[in-house]
């Protein structure tokens, strides 16, 4: 920016066209050059701005010095950031738009921070006590002479000062009115901060309530389902909780049912039975059973209980209770919990559904009850079809015929319960 190769002040200094002082003092300064420059006083510039530097501790009071014009570029950058105004001074003459000026950066400089005023020693240049050159000795007393200088006589910088000295008051009072318009808006901006920031906090206070309330719901469900569970757990007990396991399976304290089998607990596998064909299982009766399809690759190695009451087609455990196919040791294995799922095995909705109506029961194979189990009408009327078991767990009660009467013929007993868990007819099957 700068032309010169001493530090008068009174120099020419080169600036761009478009430059700030090149606008705000385009009247008094020459057209740009072919090169798009405009020149004018590096004097000019330093009127304007010096005192919108706060000068730091030891600045050389009576040694000659000027500032760098880095140092001015600098301000105007800062300035300009702070939304200076561009508008071309409104003076007659040179002096008046300078005033003009002069006041309008210094105004807009007090809203910077006191460290981005402050003028460093480094930005000086000094020079000896015998330096003869006009113009470098810029201390703020003396400003207005060195500029005065310039002027036409005498006369007319006396006047040009007091006219200076005469404005001064209404100018502060600009000023002032300016800071007090500055702190009104720094203080209604703080006040809109706050106000905000309490909304932010009763706004997330109500967030924290409403997770709260939702925590205290899920809470209270959970009650509620544990002590339905517990209630229904004691209905249970009390419908189911007073006959106990007999050590001889087939002697039944119900009737046509094994010991410890009740309509709840086995009493649908021991009623209409189950079928196996291939890799599905048949839930009778064979006039409303349901079928369930077991997918390819099926992991048997959780299956212990050997109980099909666990692959029913039902979809709680509860439910699946009906279908056990060993009560005894079901009941003491799990109680009425004994019927999940085994280990490993999964069985989707999709795998269970209605049978045909009726069903045809050619080409499957029953796989429960065991052949000769006294069950409801299972006896066919045939000589001696309910008659005295000879099996393993001693004889059994004698057993009335169908249509052909009395049958007191004595037959051999099948195997006991542990036939039931020894099948090897489905694949997958634990001993």
């Amino acid at each position: 920016m700068q032309e010169r190769n001493s530090l008068s002040a009174g120099v020419p200094l080169k600036v761009r066209a478009g430059h700030f002082f090149a606008v705000v003092l385009a009247k008094h300064l020459p057209a740009p050059d072919a090169a798009g420059s405009v020149r004018m006083k590096m004097r000019m510039m330093e009127y304007a701005l010096l005192e919108c530097f706060v000068p730091e501790q030891g600045f050389p009071n009576h040694q000659a010095w000027s500032v760098e014009v880095e140092a001015y570029s600098q301000m105007v950058a800062e300035l300009d950031n702070l939304s200076v105004s561009w508008d071309p001074c409104s003076g007659d003459d040179i002096q008046t738009s300078l005033d003009e000026l002069r006041i309008r950066l210094r105004t807009c400089a007090m809203q910077l921070p006191a460290e981005r005023r402050i003028l460093p020693l480094a930005k000086l240049a000094l020079h000896a006590p015998d330096t003869k050159f006009e113009g470098t000795n810029w201390d703020v007393q003396r400003q207005h002479q060195r500029h005065a200088m310039d002027c036409a006589g005498s006369q007319v910088a006396m006047a040009a000062m007091r006219e200076h000295a005469d404005a001064l008051p209404a100018l502060r009072e600009q000023e002032a009115a300016n800071i007090q318009t500055l702190v009104d808006t720094s203080v209604a901006a703080r006040l809109g901060g706050l106000q905000q920031q309490h909304q932010d906090q009763m706004l997330q206070m109500r967030e924290q309530q409403q997770v709260l309330q939702q925590q205290v719901q899920s809470q209270q469900q959970q009650l509620q389902a544990q002590a339905a569970q517990q209630q229904a757990l004691r209905q249970q007990q009390q419908q189911y909780g007073s006959w106990q396991p007999q050590q001889d399976w087939w002697a039944s304290d119900q009737p046509d049912l094994p010991a410890g089998t009740s309509p709840p607990y086995g009493a649908s596998a021991f009623i209409n039975g189950v079928w196996q064909k291939g890799d599905q299982l048949f839930f009778g009766p064979m006039t409303g059973g349901n079928l369930v399809t077991f997918k390819a690759g099926t992991n048997w190695g959780g299956w212990t209980s050997g109980c099909y009451g666990q692959l029913a087609h039902n979809i709680s455990g509860s439910a699946r209770n009906k279908w056990c196919t060993t009560p005894v040791e079901c009941w003491a294995r799990g109680g009425f919990d004994a019927h999940d799922r085994p280990d490993g095995v999964t069985i989707e909705p999709d795998q269970c559904k209605v049978a045909p109506r009726p069903f045809d029961i050619a080409g499957w194979k029953k796989v429960f009850p065991p052949p000769g189990t006294k069950v409801g009408s299972t006896s066919t009327g045939d000589k001696g079809a309910g008659g005295k078991g000879g099996g393993e767990h001693g004889k059994g009660g004698k057993g009335k015929g169908g249509k052909s009467g009395k049958g007191k013929g004595k037959g051999k007993g099948e195997d006991t319960r542990s036939s039931i868990t020894k099948l090897k007819h489905f694949s997958g099957q634990r001993s």
